[in-house]
């Protein structure tokens, strides 16, 4: 079976909306993370092994700014700080470097936000590379 994730890109451009380009991410591994982290939480672990060389696609949201540490509870590689509901997302066509560029064996993450954060995570995984 195929998994597969999509997202859609829209151009702004002087403040106008200039359309929107879909593109599917397709492999027959998809790791996802769905769990809420409540507010004044520090370094709430999560189980997460990731070869960052077969990533196809990622997606990362949260309704809440939290923090992300990878790896290391104290000073993640990488640390990405997620504002509210403003995903990171990074594919194989992306025009930059993706930022989680050391092979993942845990996850991290803090939620000082004054709320109850609910965040997803998901992995499009190319399991032939």
């Amino acid at each position: 079976m195929s998994e597969a994730m999509s997202h859609v890109q829209t151009a702004l451009v002087g403040g106008a909306s200039r359309g929107g380009v879909a593109k599917e991410y397709t492999s027959g591994t998809k790791i996802s993370i769905n769990d809420s982290v409540a507010d004044s939480v520090t370094d709430q672990l999560h189980a997460l092994v990731v070869d960052v060389s077969k990533i196809i696609a990622v997606f990362i949201v949260s309704d809440q700014a939290i923090t992300l540490e990878f790896n290391n509870a104290t000073t993640g590689v990488p640390t990405i700080v997620l504002v509210a509901n403003v995903p990171y997302v990074w594919d194989t066509d992306s025009y930059y470097t993706n930022l989680l560029a050391t092979d993942i064996v845990s996850l991290f993450i803090t939620n000082a936000s004054g709320s109850t954060a609910n965040f997803s995570l998901d992995f499009i995984i190319d399991q032939t590379v």
